[in-house]
């Protein structure tokens, strides 16, 4: 084979991995979306009737496209709490179990899981930690709390639109994960009756599933 006939068949070969290289990012996305969380410790001490509660901000730091985020499994979603969204970690940086729930999801969403950020703003809800202030862990202890997971669908276009045309297949959607600041937080002893484990086996709570209801809570996060 002469050199000629050689560099010609290395160039249609290079020419097919382009081509296909460049196929294969034109299908997937090539960056994840433009948001981030921060967390700030509104009550910081956790006890039984009055948990420890954070102020959660999310902010499109896209300073030119709107962002919407479907809440499933974010700290914008009204189970965060029950899910695990919130990481807690005591002094030596261990993780603490903590009890949490699944839920069963219906696909496609409805688009009230679906919340709006406008290009450089934010949205800014509270998260009561529930879990964590009924816990039996002991009392005085301190804990540190991150808000850490995945994005599971993020669109860097308004909402009508993505109801109107992504929705239904959950399509042309960007996802990534996050992770937020973390806050300190105090447990306090439980004085305001029987802990879980102090009750009778047949009146503790075994509740390990939640079932999923559209619309059930109607506290949507704040736009800023």
């Amino acid at each position: 084979m002469s050199v000629l006939s050689r560099a010609v068949q290395l160039a249609f070969v290079a020419l097919g991995l382009c081509l296909f290289f460049s196929n294969l990012v034109a299908a997937q996305p090539i960056a994840g979306p433009s948001l981030g969380v921060s967390v700030k410790a509104v009550e910081g001490v956790c006890r039984a009737s009055k948990p420890c509660e954070l102020e959660v901000t999310v902010r499109n730091t896209n300073t030119k496209k709107p962002a919407t985020v479907l809440t499933w499994n974010t700290p914008l979603d009204a189970y965060a709490d029950q899910l695990g969204v919130f990481e807690v970690r005591d002094s030596k940086g261990a993780v603490v179990p903590l009890d949490f729930i699944q839920i069963r999801r219906i696909t496609p969403p409805p688009a009230s899981d679906l919340v709006e950020i406008k290009a450089a703003s934010s949205v800014k809800v509270k998260v009561a930690l529930e879990t964590l202030s009924r816990a039996e862990l002991p009392a005085g202890t301190k804990y540190t709390v991150t808000a850490t997971g995945w994005w599971q669908a993020v669109w860097d276009q308004p909402k009508q639109q993505v109801v109107d045309t992504h929705l239904q297949e959950l399509s042309g959607a960007f996802s990534g994960n996050f992770n937020s600041n973390s806050v300190q937080v105090t447990k306090m002893m439980m004085m305001d009756g029987p802990t879980t484990g102090s009750l009778p086996r047949s009146q503790r709570s075994t509740t390990n599933y939640a079932l999923y209801v559209p619309g059930l809570d109607d506290a949507g996060p704040k736009i800023l």
